[in-house]
């Protein structure tokens, strides 16, 4: 039996230099159909011409750019250009192992599963940051409402989910603006869906200069946002509050742990918020005394 289609999607603004890459990685997929979709965001570089060279390999759509708030609009134009059984979304910047696509169909198949992730290996300014993303042995599969709650441990670009369920759950929420991505799994987790992994880093995640140096306090507000929306969700609503409460301390202390270096004393606030959500995590004091330590 034939594997099924795999739409890959890939959105991208002023992307020019490394598109080719990504776009270069999902057409050289081995053992799996696939369609490449390129979703051109009013990029004002060279990236239309780019686009352009790959005639009819792959889909390309051009849209006015949608600003900073445009991403999922972005992503969801593309899945609806799409025409297969399953979507894989595939940041302009990250790049794919040959094989990725055909082991994820490999594991829904084995699990029968709704969404297919992957491990991932960062590459670029990786100098705090591991090699490998994700403890192979400790990948979780299954229900993982709880686990996400906890923790956003998905890479973007090593998904693989059912259009059907993308459609089930009406795709990336446009409105209000929040951690999209996060919020997509959330969504899926919370609709019941099933997910399986890939222990084998196949995904390669791109760190940049200054990956750490991002509107801090946005990002913080965006991961609370998507956080709190499924708590409040009916599944949300069932959870234990020990759950509920290392969830909102997690993501606190999430936030303080990347403005520590930038702003310690901000990142002390966060931490300290943190542990009034739950005051037994062991690594938020250790962040607490870090930045104490460091500004005295």
């Amino acid at each position: 039996m034939s594997n099924p289609r795999v739409s890959v999607v890939i959105p991208v603004f002023n992307g020019a230099e490394d598109l080719p890459g990504a776009i270069e990685s999902a057409l050289n997929q081995r053992d799996c159909e696939t369609e490449v979709i390129v979703v051109n965001d009013g990029s004002t570089d060279g990236t239309r011409d780019v686009i352009d060279r790959y005639g009819n390999r792959i889909i390309a759509i051009h849209q006015k750019n949608l600003g900073a708030a445009g991403l999922s609009r972005t992503r969801n134009n593309g899945v609806a250009a799409s025409s297969g059984e399953w979507i894989a979304f595939l940041d302009h910047d990250d790049l794919w192992e040959p094989d990725k696509l055909a082991s994820q169909l490999k594991a829904a198949q084995r699990t029968s599963a709704d969404i297919v992730y992957t491990n991932a290996r960062n590459f670029g300014d990786v100098s705090r940051v591991s090699d490998i993303r994700s403890d192979p042995t400790a990948m979780p599969e299954g229900d993982l409402f709880e686990a996400l709650l906890m923790d956003n441990f998905i890479v973007m670009s090593s998904t693989m989910m059912k259009r059907s369920l993308f459609d089930r759950i009406q795709g990336f929420t446009e409105s209000p603006v929040l951690a999209e991505d996060w919020d997509l799994w959330l969504k899926a987790a919370a609709a019941g869906s099933k997910f399986a992994a890939v222990s084998e880093p196949v995904t390669m995640y791109r760190w940049r200069p200054g990956s750490f140096s991002k509107n801090h306090v946005r990002m913080r507000n965006l991961r609370l946002l998507a956080l709190q929306r499924a708590l409040d969700s009916d599944r949300g609503q069932q959870v234990s509050w020990s759950v509920r409460r290392k969830a909102l301390a997690n993501a606190e202390r999430c936030s303080a742990w990347f403005l520590a270096s930038s702003s310690p004393r901000q990142a002390i606030s966060w931490y300290a918020r943190s542990l009034i959500y739950w005051p037994f995590d062991v690594n938020c004091w250790k962040g607490v005394v870090k930045g104490c330590v460091g500004r005295s």
